[in-house]
C-alpha cells in the first residue's frame, strides 16, 4: 500500500508539471514593460542620415521614434551600435563589465571614440581601462591609453591609474614589475597631482612589495599608512591579506602572531575572507595556517571547503599528524544545514576512519546519514566502532548527540542506532534499552529496524 501510495503521488506531481509547462508553451510571449521602455529609450535618438529624420525635416514636425529592434527569437531589445546618451552608455558598459564581457566592453568605447568622441566621460574611460585589465592586457597598454585620456583633454583620476598598476601582478618578472608601478605611481602625483589615498592602491602596492620579496618595503610602507589616514588595524591586515595573497606563509605566520602582539586580533570575518583566498589557490599550508590560528581563538568557520582540499591533495599523507590534529578540531564545527555535494561527502566517508574518538565519528556519522550517504563503509565503520569501543565512549558519542539536538540540528536514528549498538556490544544491555527509548523519548524519532536489530544482535 506505501508503495502504491508513492506511485499516485509521482504520477500526480508529474502531471502538475506537465500542464506547467503545457502553460507556459501556450502562453502569449510578453515582455516586461521595464525591458520595453529601455529598448524604446535606445532608438529614440536618430541621426540626421536617416529616413525618418528627412521627412522630418521636411514637414517641419518632430520625427516619430523607430519601433525597438528585438533579437532573432524575440526576447529582449537589441543595444544600438551607438547611444547618444553619457548614462545610457555608462550602464550598457557596467552591465558588460559585470558579465566579463571584456571585448565587448572595449569595442563599445572604441565604437563611441570614433563617432561621439564629446560624449565620453571620465567614467567611460575607467570602464574601458578596467576591461583592459580584465582582460590580462599589460601594463603598459593600460598607461597608454590613461595617456591617451589625458590627451582627448580629460584628468585621469585616482580610478583611471589603479588598472594599470593591478595589471603590474600579472607581469612575469616580479621586481621590474614592482618597479613600473612605482612609476605609475610616481607619475599620479607628478603629472596629475593625485594624491593616492584608497585603500585598495595602497594594498595593491604592498602586495607589489611582498610579490617582489623587498618585505622590509612592505613593512615601512604599512608604517606609512597608520601614520597617515588609514587606522592601525587596517593597515597591519592589508600587510597580512598581502602575505597571504603571494602564498608567504612564513611571513604571515609572523605577521599574525605581531597582531596579536600588539592586542589587533584579526576579525574573525576578516580571517574567514583570508580563509577562503587560501583555498580558492589551493595553498595546502596557507590554509593549514590560516585554520590553525582561527581554531586558536574559537573563530567559527565552515570547515569543508578547506578539509576537501587538504584531501584531495594529500596532505593527510604528507603531514598526517598535523592534518588530522586539524580535522579532529573541525569536526565539532561541521553542521547538518551546511550545503554538502557528493564531493563534500565522499571526502567526510575518507576521513571517518581516522577520527579516533567515537564522540568526532558519531557527528560525521550523522552527517553523512542526514544526506542519506549511509554506504557500506560508513556501516564498516559503526561496527568497528561497536566492538572496540567502551561504554564510556558510548556515553561520549550519546552526550555529543544531545549536543547536536540542544544546538538545534537535526539528529538522524541511524546515529542513534549506532550508540545503541555500541552498548549491546558491550553488554549492557540496560543503557542500550535506555538509549532505544531516548530515541522517540529525547529526539522524537521512530525506531527503524536497526533499532531493533541493534538490540536483537547483542552477544550473550
Amino acid at each position: 500500500r506505501r508503495a502504491t501510495r508513492l506511485v499516485y503521488a509521482m504520477l500526480s506531481r508529474l502531471g502538475g508539471a506537465l500542464r506547467a509547462q503545457a502553460a507556459v508553451a501556450l502562453r502569449p510571449t510578453r515582455l516586461p514593460t521595464q525591458q520595453l521602455r529601455r529598448g524604446f529609450r535606445m532608438t529614440v535618438s536618430l541621426r540626421t542620415d536617416s529616413p525618418l529624420a528627412a521627412d522630418a525635416d521636411a514637414s517641419g514636425g518632430t520625427p516619430l521614434p523607430s519601433a525597438p529592434a528585438f533579437a532573432e527569437d524575440g526576447a529582449l531589445p537589441l543595444a544600438p551600435a551607438v547611444v547618444d546618451d553619457g548614462e545610457m552608455l555608462s550602464g550598457l558598459m557596467r552591465d558588460r563589465l559585470h558579465k566579463s564581457q571584456n571585448e565587448d566592453t572595449i569595442e563599445l568605447f572604441a565604437r563611441h571614440r570614433a563617432s561621439s568622441p564629446q560624449l565620453l566621460e571620465v567614467r567611460h574611460w575607467n570602464y574601458m581601462l578596467t576591461a583592459m585589465e580584465n582582460a590580462r592586457s599589460s601594463s603598459a597598454e593600460i598607461g597608454a591609453m590613461v595617456a591617451q585620456m589625458r590627451d582627448s583633454g580629460l584628468t585621469p583620476n585616482e580610478n583611471s591609474w589603479l588598472p594599470a598598476i593591478r595589471a603590474c601582478l600579472n607581469g612575469p618578472a616580479p621586481v621590474g614589475d614592482r618597479d613600473a608601478a612605482l612609476g605609475l605611481h610616481a607619475q599620479m602625483k607628478a603629472i596629475d597631482g593625485i594624491e593616492p589615498i584608497a585603500d585598495e592602491l595602497n594594498a595593491v602596492l604592498m602586495e607589489l612589495h611582498v610579490r617582489a620579496g623587498d618585505f622590509d618595503a612592505a613593512k615601512t610602507l604599512q608604517q606609512a599608512l597608520m601614520a597617515g589616514q588609514m587606522s592601525r588595524y587596517r593597515a597591519a591586515y592589508t600587510l597580512l591579506m598581502a602575505y597571504a595573497k603571494q602564498n608567504a606563509i612564513s611571513e604571515f605566520a609572523a605577521q599574525l602572531a605581531q597582531m596579536r602582539a600588539d592586542r589587533q586580533q584579526p576579525r574573525a570575518m576578516d580571517m574567514r575572507m583570508v580563509l577562503k583566498l587560501m583555498v580558492s589557490r589551493r595553498s595546502v599550508e596557507g590554509t593549514m595556517a590560516v585554520m590553525d590560528a582561527m581554531l586558536a581563538v574559537n573563530d567559527a568557520f565552515e570547515p569543508m571547503p578547506p578539509l576537501v582540499l587538504l584531501a584531495n591533495a594529500g596532505a593527510f599523507d604528507a603531514k598526517p599528524a598535523e592534518a588530522e590534529r586539524l580535522l579532529r578540531a573541525c569536526v565539532p564545527l561541521i553542521r547538518t544545514t551546511h550545503y554538502y555535494t557528493k564531493d563534500r561527502l565522499h571526502v567526510l566517508e575518507r576521513l571517518l576512519p581516522l577520527l579516533g574518538e567515537p564522540a568526532l565519528k558519531i557527528r560525521v556519522i550523522n552527517v553523512l546519514a542526514m544526506q542519506g550517504s549511509m554506504n557500506k563503509d560508513v556501516f564498516s565503520a559503526i561496527t568497528e566502532m561497536s566492538q572496540t569501543c567502551g561504554i564510556e565512549a558510548a556515553d561520549d558519542a550519546f552526550s555529543a548527540l544531545e549536543q547536536l539536538l540542544a544546538r538545534g540540528e537535526r539528529v538522524s536514528v541511524h546515529a542513534v542506532n549506532a550508540v545503541v549498538s555500541m552498548c549491546a556490544q558491550q553488554k549492557d544491555l540496560d543503557r542500550a534499552v535506555e538509549i532505544f527509548q531516548s530515541i522517540e523519548a529525547t529526539f522524537s524519532l521512530k525506531p527503524s529496524i536497526g533499532s531493533h536489530k541493534a538490540l536483537l544482535l547483542a552477544p550473550k
